[in-house]
């Protein structure tokens, strides 16, 4: 074993964390990272204050550390590899070539310490590393940084001119890399996610049109038998979707079912993306069903939407207010049929989707006046009076719910004077004629 004093024991160090942590790589046993993370420290102490190898050794530590973050989310090794970046760059000349990776890497730490005051840094630390070097690769790593960064500042602060300038930055980055790669699709994907984010918030046609023009890019790209084409169909399916909305143009919408659809057959059940395409699939056939006025499209957005609501595991965000929309589905499915089992079936995927819904989730109002409907439906039907009740309960606890300048609430009115009138006419209780046309 080498003495700790002997003058290569510091490179020794090193180079042996470097070996461990290509072997945390391999074998991606955290033990292993947390060794070479261990051997690091001690190169770090044995190396000089004005050895010309302190600032890499300090760069190549905040990196495990990094790495060990990413892996096991502990802030602490965020905060030790910011100090060990910030100190390398105190060491590292502004014309060594190896100033500009430092940079990076400090800039990316940052952006994961993600305050707004570390964001802010970020951005100027790799900036500066775009203006100091011309080597290829490194360019793309900082504008990707880049584009990382300023996206991470947008969802902060949700300033319009943030997502602007990450778009810019991430078409600069692409423009770096061979224009036939995956690679590149996979950014163009990711490119297509920022611009429409930056449609939806502007809603100019500009926008979107080079939203599509990007999704189309990204998916010529991508071969059939890739595992990313599934994602690049979806891409695409959605920017032809907000197509259809901006422009109304039927095609849009049929292309865009046609591809989600497409999509949808290329995924393997459990595969997160599959339930994403099945909600979506749900909406375009609602849309499409809205045109036609067709009972095989409203059968078919049912089916696909009880199949996208099974796909959805259970403590997903979008499974509660999912299963309201499968109730409301159900619900336009009888108002077309009149059938009795579709009217059961309606008021059961109402019942429960009520039960899982909070009456200050924004859809609970819709939920609960579309069940109060039903009710009424089956009783006028089959003439049960606790059905009526439930109606009318319902409607009056909407009503108290629903603000008077809402675009829904006369209408949700009528329904509970219709409802009060009904009861009237059954018991002949005069407060409820008088409640109905007052």
């Amino acid at each position: 074993m080498t003495a700790h004093r002997h003058p290569l024991w510091a490179q020794y160090m090193s180079y042996l964390s470097h070996l461990k942590y290509l072997l945390y790589h391999h074998t991606a046993d955290a033990l292993v990272l947390d060794d070479s993370i261990s051997t690091g420290i001690e190169a770090i102490r044995a190396t000089d204050k004005d050895d010309p190898s302190r600032g890499g050794r300090l760069c190549e530590q905040a990196s495990r550390l990094e790495c060990r973050y990413s892996v096991a989310g502990a802030t602490v090794d965020l905060e030790d590899a910011s100090r060990l970046t910030r100190e390398a760059l105190q060491l590292i000349p502004p014309d060594h070539p190896r100033r500009a990776t430092a940079l990076i890497s400090h800039g990316s730490i940052l952006n994961k310490l993600s305050s707004p005051v570390d964001l802010e840094e970020a951005a100027i630390v790799t900036e500066e590393a775009t203006s100091i070097t011309e080597d290829r690769e490194i360019l793309y790593e900082a504008r990707k940084s880049l584009d990382s960064i300023f996206y991470a500042k947008y969802c902060l602060s949700g300033q319009v001119t943030d997502l602007e300038q990450s778009i810019q930055f991430a078409c600069s980055a692409i423009s770096l890399l061979s224009s036939d790669t995956k690679q590149r699709a996979m950014y163009l994907g990711n490119l297509f996610t920022r611009q429409r984010e930056f449609y939806l918030e502007t809603k100019t046609s500009d926008a979107l049109d080079e939203a599509v023009r990007t999704a189309n890019q990204a998916f010529n790209l991508i071969s059939e038998d890739d595992p990313y084409y599934a994602v690049s169909l979806t891409n695409l399916g959605t920017a032809l979707f907000n197509r259809w909305e901006l422009y109304g143009e039927r095609v849009n919408l049929e292309d865009s079912i046609k591809t989600v659809r497409r999509a949808i057959s290329l995924l393997e059940d459990g595969d997160p993306l599959k339930a994403i395409d099945l909600r979506n699939l749900t909406d375009r056939l609602g849309q499409k069903f809205f045109i036609t006025r067709a009972v095989e499209d409203i059968r078919e957005c049912v089916k696909v939407a009880i199949q996208a609501l099974d796909a959805t595991p259970m403590g997903h965000p979008e499974k509660v207010p999912f299963h309201s929309n499968v109730a409301l589905r159900l619900a336009i499915l009888y108002k077309e049929t009149r059938d009795l089992v579709q009217l059961k079936e309606a008021i059961e995927a109402a019942t429960q989707a009520l039960s899982e819904t909070k009456e200050t989730d924004s859809w609970w109002a819709q939920l609960v006046n579309n069940l109060s409907y039903l009710l009424s439906e089956r009783h006028s039907r089959e003439g049960l009076i606790s059905d009526l009740q439930e109606a009318v309960r319902l409607a009056e606890r909407c009503i108290e719910m629903t603000s008077k300048d809402h675009e829904s609430y006369s209408e949700r009115l009528k329904s509970l004077a219709d409802f009060l009138r009904e009861r009237y006419n059954i018991f002949g209780v005069a407060a409820d004629i008088h409640k109905a046309v007052a």
